[in-house]
């Protein structure tokens, strides 16, 4: 389980690395004149703002599968750890009855 979990964070972090590289090229691609201009915003092409797009959406999908995944993991722990000081508790009475 925790070998599991340890997959999904290093995928999950790979993923936005290669993400964020993709979004770092497109800038880098950039026309040279919009590079130079300080005065005022910069201009993406339709292309570059799609493929800016399409990665955001992916890079929350990510996000929100892992979030429900932690989540369920969290529980699965809690729920381990009741259910076993349930039963050190109850094996602790009986072994006092003896």
């Amino acid at each position: 389980m925790k070998n599991k979990m340890m997959n999904l964070v290093i995928f999950g972090m790979a993923l936005i690395v290669f993400l964020t590289s993709s979004v770092t090229v497109i800038w880098s691609q950039a026309n040279e004149s919009d590079r130079q201009s300080f005065g005022g915003p910069k201009k993406f092409s339709d292309k570059e703002l799609q493929s800016f797009a399409k990665s955001y959406v992916e890079l929350e999908k990510i996000r929100g599968v892992s979030e429900i995944q932690i989540r369920r993991q969290k529980r699965r722990r809690k729920r381990a750890g009741s259910s076993k000081r349930q039963w050190q508790s109850s094996a602790q009475r009986s072994n006092g009855r003896d």
